[in-house]
């Protein structure tokens, strides 16, 4: 696709398996932070960069259908030592999930087991590597100089070399806005002092409630403080993400403080929602320079997430919709 995004996203892609509360199931669909979060940005008419590594055996249609959905796809960069990501998802409510034993899962529901779960082993959790950067996500040489001329990036959960490094470069070109909603492996108490020195080069912080607990922990058990602490470090806004419940939201400069209740979706498929949010926020602070806008647009891009699966699912709203929810969503908002 012949054009220079304003907005870069760096992330992931995956292949996703899901089982939905409903007992639906959704086998082999495009995924990953990297692809939900462009179609957050995408959502609000701009046309986003995605930057990410893939394997050859990622489906090639995939990628021809995010550049035909206005998603310019040349820092996508495929790798032959690149295994696929295959993840798995049973939700038993909106806000809960396993990615254990499909096998099990797929059974109760009386559903073969989809060929590409055959062997599947769920991932731990772990606490990143400071000196090993991870297989799967983009190195710094490989960013599109084109990118470069962006002025916004969103760095999606990575890990914490791939986040050093390339705060470092996104900063040497004319990127001024950057968010980040980091890993759960930097999201931990061992990496409260690194994680300081990641905060002071980002505009936006974003990440979920469950996750700036385990930063914390032992240190405050107060949201505001913990949110306080972080735009101290240097994030002009911080948004913490509640699920279902909603989102927090500090301005740190103007020290103002808000609380946005979630739109009330009939949820179907709540896999990649936060993502969404993440490309929704950046999108609107880049067309009003206002957080309290961002935050609603975020949130009004998830909500038409969940009703449905897979991360191009909202580009097909129709026209109108939106906006009309983002009035009824601003009635909701309150001020601290």
């Amino acid at each position: 696709m012949d054009f220079s995004p304003r907005i870069i996203v760096l992330g992931k892609l995956t292949r996703d398996y899901i089982l939905t509360q409903d007992g639906i199931s959704r086998a082999d669909i495009p995924g990953g932070d990297g692809i939900f979060s462009a179609a957050g940005v995408r959502f609000w008419d701009e046309l986003p960069g995605l930057c990410a590594r893939i394997g050859e055996m990622y489906p090639q249609r995939w990628l021809e259908s995010f550049e035909t959905n206005g998603i310019n796809t040349l820092g996508i960069i495929t790798h032959s030592e690149i295994p696929d990501i295959i993840r798995f998802f049973r939700y038993t409510s909106p806000d809960t999930f396993t990615q254990n034993d499909p096998i099990a899962h797929y059974a109760q529901l009386g559903i073969p087991i989809p060929k590409g779960l055959l062997g599947y082993v769920n991932p731990l959790q772990q606490t990143d590597s400071q000196t090993q950067a991870s297989l799967h996500y983009i190195r710094s040489y490989e960013i599109p100089p084109a990118y470069l001329d962006a002025i916004a990036a969103h760095l999606c959960p990575l890990d914490y070399v791939s986040y050093t490094t390339l705060l470092h470069t996104l900063k040497q070109g004319s990127i001024h806005t950057i968010s980040m909603d980091p890993s759960e492996g930097i999201m931990n108490s061992l990496f409260y002092s690194s994680l300081a020195d990641l905060v002071r080069n980002l505009t936006i912080f974003q990440t979920t409630e469950s996750k700036i607990r385990q930063l914390f922990l032992g240190r405050t058990e107060d949201i505001w403080e913990m949110a306080d602490q972080i735009g101290s470090w240097g994030a002009e806004m911080v948004v913490i993400h509640c699920g279902s419940q909603g989102q927090y939201l500090l301005d740190h400069s103007s020290k103002k403080r808000w609380v946005l209740s979630a739109y009330p979706s009939h949820v179907v498929d709540p896999t990649g929602a936060g993502a969404v949010f993440c490309g929704g926020f950046l999108a609107g602070y880049l067309q009003h320079y206002d957080p309290l806008m961002a935050c609603l647009k975020g949130s009004i891009s998830a909500s038409f997430s969940v009703e449905g699966s897979g991360p191009l699912y909202i580009l097909d709203t129709l026209p109108g919709l939106a906006e009309r929810r983002l009035e009824k969503l601003k009635e909701t908002v309150r001020q601290i």
